[in-house]
């Protein structure tokens, strides 16, 4: 009998280690080839940017320095399409991982960019629920390689005009409920 509660004991103590979140607020999470820093946004969500990131504020200069104006927006700047980051998320989760957030309602996975004046990604950040049932247990490095794929993969097209813009922050987001 104290076999078997002890055998009970340790499986549950297994379960419970494997379904720990790793990204806590206020801490930072080291892989293998990479450090990630978390940063709590609302009770709900955390944001997940990698320790190397160097151009963390949330403005947009032009390349002489000076601050792009809030009401001139950025609406010259296109990413890709919600199929194109569906295509990449799914090129990067496993069937099962797929099917757990297929279809979730109220969470979604939003990716903060910064891009350089040719429009290519030059940093990123994540942002997913604290309960998110797949991003909240992916290993920094596996979080690390999806980050070079979309770092990849993630262009922006702008107008003339808009080319004189340093570092240009945008966010995109996938909605779990839309995905098929």
């Amino acid at each position: 009998m104290k076999t078997l509660l002890s055998l009970i004991f340790f499986i549950l103590s297994v379960i419970n280690l494997n379904a720990q979140n790793i990204y806590m607020p206020g801490k930072t999470v080291q892989g293998k080839e990479v450090a990630y820093r978390c940063k709590s946004m609302t009770k709900f969500f955390i944001k997940v940017s990698n320790a190397d990131n160097i151009d963390t504020t949330r403005i947009t200069y032009y390349t002489d320095g000076s601050i792009v104006p809030d009401e001139e927006g950025i609406d010259a700047v296109y990413g890709q399409t919600q199929t194109d980051l569906q295509r990449m998320l799914r090129e990067s989760l496993t069937t099962d991982e797929w099917e757990m957030i297929k279809g979730k309602i109220g969470y979604g996975l939003t990716i903060s960019i910064v891009a350089d004046s040719s429009g290519n990604t030059q940093e990123l950040s994540f942002t997913f629920r604290i309960d998110d049932p797949v991003f909240s247990r992916f290993s920094p490095d596996r979080l690390f390689q999806l980050e070079k794929k979309f770092k990849q993969e993630i262009k922006i097209v702008w107008n003339k005009d808009a080319k004189r813009m340093r570092n240009v922050k945008y966010t995109q987001s996938i909605d779990y409920r839309k995905l098929e």
